[in-house]
């Protein structure tokens, strides 16, 4: 939701409206839910969403690729079940965020305005993060300098939602049921320096086109290296 404060009189915290999206000085919000009792699941104060909290999300993202789970169950639970240890119990992920602000950020986060016509008319299967993994392809390649030696692969992203039409079933390999990434990587480190997400057979999938767009894209095509 969008808002903007109002200061009235001598109150010391403000008070949100509702704005519209194009005002100057409009925040994002995000509702908190709380559990009652009863297991009913029911709204409760609005949260201001800052960099900070930003920061933190992707952190905990990050840690829960580096410990390997995607449930965040996993990485707030303290209790064993079963007798056996279950939760994670990472003091700083659960010490930084509550479990439910993760998830509301998880649920509420998007990178594009879905209102505009633009976006609308936009027929790109990755439309709502492509500006994201621009930014990422750019982000890697400034950070690191490639050897002499790189290479070209795939990679799958385990997924088997019903709502992605470009989900590739690959018998052949470990994660049958998953997104196709084409990676651009140094040979010696494995760091990714280019990523391109494969949506279907609108998309040039040869191995020619799929190299030429990634060396292309850090600036490695034709460059003379040696490569």
């Amino acid at each position: 939701q969008w808002v903007k404060p109002i200061h009235y009189g001598n109150a010391k915290k403000p008070t949100y409206i509702p704005c519209g999206r194009n005002d100057p000085a409009r925040v994002k919000r995000f509702r908190r839910t709380k559990k009652l009792k009863g297991g009913a699941v029911v709204p409760d104060e609005w949260v201001d969403v800052s960099p900070n909290s930003l920061l933190v999300f992707f952190g905990i993202l990050v840690a829960m690729a580096t410990l390997r789970t995607r449930n965040p169950d996993h990485i707030w639970a303290s209790e064993s079940k079963g007798g056996k240890g279950y939760g994670a119990q990472v003091a700083w992920i659960r010490n930084s965020m509550t479990r439910q602000a993760f998830l509301d950020h998880r649920r509420f986060l998007h990178f594009e305005d879905t209102s505009t016509p633009a976006h609308k008319q936009d027929t790109d299967p990755l439309k709502k993060v492509r500006r994201l993994i621009d930014h990422l392809n750019k982000a890697f390649a400034a950070n690191w300098t490639l050897g002499q030696f790189i290479v070209v692969d795939e990679a799958m992203i385990a997924c088997k939602s019903r709502y992605c039409n470009f989900v590739q079933y690959m018998p052949a390999k470990p994660i049958k049921h998953g997104i196709k990434q084409f990676v651009l990587c140094c040979a010696y480190t494995s760091y990714v320096t280019q990523f391109e997400v494969y949506t279907g057979s609108q998309q040039d999938g040869s191995p020619t086109g799929v190299i030429e767009r990634l060396l292309r894209d850090c600036d490695v095509h034709g460059s003379g290296y040696g490569r």
